[in-house]
């Protein structure tokens, strides 16, 4: 072969490596960037093109909401390989384990598209396992709440939040349940109650809320094209009971001093 043709096929050759070398590198970098949550460093690694159909902040949103429906709290990246060609281009595959709080952890592999060094976002990348057009949706299986017991074990407090029920005075000492209190509520939504969830309000209900409330279950989809995929499934857990060294007996007869 000519030395002028083994030249420019040695050129060639060398400009498709680093061409791959740099998209795989703008992928590790993305991937990295989420493992510590810093979107502003993904963001960077956009192409122009995604960057613009997503502005900054429709991106970050995506992953917050996406991070809240899965209850999601760690989230670590493995291996990068590639670019390798899929039917929609190049892509490179990073192994993603998730941690949650209401389904565990979640393994899963997340296929990074590139282009021209870059990472050509899409908006099922907020979550392993999600195809082009598939958003997460969580379905809520609400555990039982816990009673509160006496100190003979007779419930001074009991039921579901929508009908918690309190025996005698003890309810007095037990409290009340209703709207919870702002940082109980967003520590609930983490943990993957839905809105408006009624919660302790005050005295033991209050108290010890997280003891009695339990964690949620439920089965966590992938939705698109009127179809669903289920991609992780846990049992709600319910509230432990909360044993107290309250007398039901004094607590009635201090009631009726008053």
């Amino acid at each position: 072969m000519p030395l002028l043709l083994l030249a420019a096929a040695a050129f060639v050759a060398g400009a498709m490596t680093a061409s791959g070398s740099s998209e795989l590198d703008s992928a590790k970098r993305f991937a990295a960037a989420w493992e510590v949550q810093d979107f502003d460093a993904m963001y960077a690694e956009l192409t122009t093109s995604a960057v613009g159909k997503y502005d900054a902040e429709a991106f970050t949103k995506a992953y917050a909401k996406a991070q809240q429906t899965a209850t999601v709290e760690t989230i670590k990246v493995g291996e990068a390989r590639g670019p390798i060609d899929q039917n929609r281009g190049e892509v490179v595959p990073v192994e993603v384990e998730v941690g949650t709080d209401s389904f565990g952890t979640i393994n899963g592999e997340l296929g990074i598209p590139v282009a021209d060094g870059a990472v050509d976002w899409r908006p099922n990348l907020v979550f392993p396992g999600l195809e082009p057009e598939e958003k997460l949706v969580r379905q809520t299986s609400a555990p039982e709440r816990a009673p509160i017991l006496a100190k003979d074990r007779t419930p001074l407090a009991s039921g579901p939040v929508e009908a918690r029920t309190t025996v005698g005075a003890g309810g007095i000492v037990t409290g009340e349940i209703g709207t919870p209190p702002t940082e109980r509520a967003r520590q609930m939504r983490r943990q993957g109650f839905p809105e408006e969830t009624p919660a302790g309000t005050n005295g033991l209900e209050l108290a010890f809320d997280g003891v009695l409330a339990g964690t949620p279950g439920g089965t966590l989809y992938a939705v698109g094209d009127g179809a669903r995929r289920a991609l992780a499934k846990a049992k709600p857990t319910p509230g432990k009971p909360l044993r107290t060294t309250l007398d039901p007996q004094i607590q009635q007869s201090a009631s009726d001093a008053l």
